[in-house]
């Protein structure tokens, strides 16, 4: 899991503050664990309620997740159309496609029909307007307003550079300096 959390800073997916120096990612193994320890203490607090809570969240991502295969696949399909042969691997295409739609947003919209799967949704639905939201704010606006600020201008790896080892855990900003200072 740390591993993971500084190869997502090292990439720019999270804060940069997780990025370590060493070989052993301590400062993403701190950040994991302590969010470990504030579930755990959730449990004791909220002990009846935190585990309803925890699988209905996890069931609406799931849900949530397939609604946008579903989706996707739909549009895939509709853009491309089915193999050479003509058979699509989902039989019975559009049709079933929209089936599987229609029948996970009922029963994304039945959770709150069940005692305690409220919480989950009501906490999916924050989390699907903040990142939908965010997305708008730093991807889509942006373009709009000036294009051409979001080109690059130079390619962050060159292909006559030969690439080590030290070079994956430099940050974006460290290779871009790095390539503007060879070209000067």
């Amino acid at each position: 899991m740390g591993r993971m959390v500084r190869s997502l800073a090292s990439a720019g997916h999270a804060p940069l503050l997780l990025i370590d120096k060493g070989d052993v990612p301590l400062k993403g193994i701190l950040f994991s664990g302590a969010a470990m320890l504030a579930a755990v203490a959730l449990g004791y607090i909220l002990p009846s309620r935190i585990y309803i809570f925890l699988v209905s969240s996890g069931g609406f991502s799931l849900l949530f997740a397939y609604v946008v295969i579903m989706f996707t696949h739909y549009r895939f399909r509709k853009m491309n159309g089915c193999p050479p042969h003509g058979h699509c691997q989902l039989a019975g295409f559009p049709y079933t496609s929209w089936l599987a739609i229609v029948s996970l947003l009922i029963i994304v919209a039945t959770m709150p029909l069940i005692p305690g799967q409220g919480s989950g949704l009501f906490a999916g639905l924050i989390l699907v307007a903040f990142y939908s939201l965010t997305y708008l704010l730093f991807k889509i606006l942006p373009q709009k307003l000036n294009p051409q600020n979001l080109a690059p201008t130079k390619p962050l790896f060159l292909e006559n550079k030969s690439i080590k080892r030290e070079d994956f855990r430099k940050t974006k900003m460290e290779f871009a300096e790095e390539n503007s200072q060879e070209e000067d």
